[in-house]
């Protein structure tokens, strides 16, 4: 296992959660986050929620999920550094979406998981670009771009914050595993074509 290519794709994500916090328009906030997903499918890094429906492996996943967590939280943690205003709006957005219940986690995160395996199964450019505005402007979660807001939190909400991104996590493998499920084999309908 390559741990420092799963930081890698973490770090691309962290990118997109900067883009997505500073920009002063939501939606050229959530076009420019897209650079996170089109770097990682371009290179080949291993993301979690890219990763989870073509191999739903523990051994593989669980040190996937928590290296790309690293490179995010690493990504921002530096970020935050040199701009007071990232952090402070870091932590205003988590206080809003951390307030949302445990159900808006798990069906957000089913239908965002969907959304990112769509993107990973496609590959297209203009599909990634649409599916991460998507979910971004539909308000959906994404485990490993949630995990920044969980330590924009003050401690004593940080523990019922990382219960609701573990939430998330079983959501987007779901849905991941549901589209893999519904759509299967796409090199089948290529085969089906030419018989």
């Amino acid at each position: 296992m390559n741990f420092k290519r799963m930081i890698a794709a973490g770090v691309f994500i962290g990118f997109g959660v900067i883009i997505n916090t500073v920009a002063p328009n939501p939606i050229l906030g959530a076009a420019l986050f897209s650079l996170g997903l089109l770097g990682i499918i371009h290179l080949k890094l291993p993301l979690y929620t890219g990763q989870v429906g073509f191999k739903p492996n523990p051994a593989f996943l669980i040190p996937c999920l928590f290296f790309n967590w690293i490179g995010t939280c690493i990504v921002c943690l530096l970020y935050s550094f040199s701009n007071n205003s990232f952090f402070e709006n870091l932590q205003e957005a988590a206080e809003s979406k951390w307030s949302q219940t445990a159900a808006h986690f798990f069906i957000g995160g089913i239908l965002c998981g969907a959304l990112i395996h769509i993107a990973a199964k496609c590959k297209n450019q203009i599909i990634i670009i649409l599916v991460i505005m998507v979910f971004i402007l539909s308000k959906m979660e994404h485990c490993i771009a949630d995990i920044p807001y969980v330590f924009a939190l003050d401690e004593s909400n940080q523990t019922m914050a990382m219960i609701k991104c573990c939430i998330v996590v079983i959501g987007n493998s779901i849905g991941a595993l549901l589209i893999e499920y519904l759509i299967g084999d796409t090199n089948a309908i290529t085969r089906i074509k030419n018989e």
